[in-house]
């Protein structure tokens, strides 16, 4: 399952875990959702940066509004370019954004690659 061809319109996101236990190796971050009523993992591995603006206090699931590969990102420019200074080519790199219906929330994670598999 690619992350293009999810309908993130109202799955429920359920979990976010951030993995630097292999620090600049294996920077990862592990969203788990329910997609279609099936419990997915989703996989950012090879991340670079990510913003999370998350709110709390509402008593409801958290509903995704929508979920897309974000290509305009100004942030995302301006990490390849810098990178680009440092002599790091990073043509690949996408960010993948989240808002959320239920708190309004909003999540970036720019990174090199995504998987999606059963939870």
């Amino acid at each position: 399952m690619k992350f293009e061809e999810v309908n993130w319109h109202d799955q429920t996101l359920l979990n976010i875990t951030i993995d630097r236990g292999n620090p600049g190796k294996a920077d990862i971050i592990e969203l788990t959702a329910l997609v279609d009523e099936s419990r997915v993992k989703i996989l950012f591995k090879d991340v670079y940066y990510a913003e999370l603006k998350l709110n709390f206090g509402i008593i409801a699931e958290e509903m995704i509004k929508y979920a897309i590969n974000n290509t305009d990102d100004t942030m995302l420019f301006e990490l390849k370019n810098q990178w680009h200074k440092l002599g790091v080519e990073l043509d690949e790199l996408k960010c993948f954004e989240f808002n959320t219906n239920s708190t309004n929330s909003i999540i970036k994670i720019y990174s090199l690659s995504c998987d999606i598999c059963k939870a």
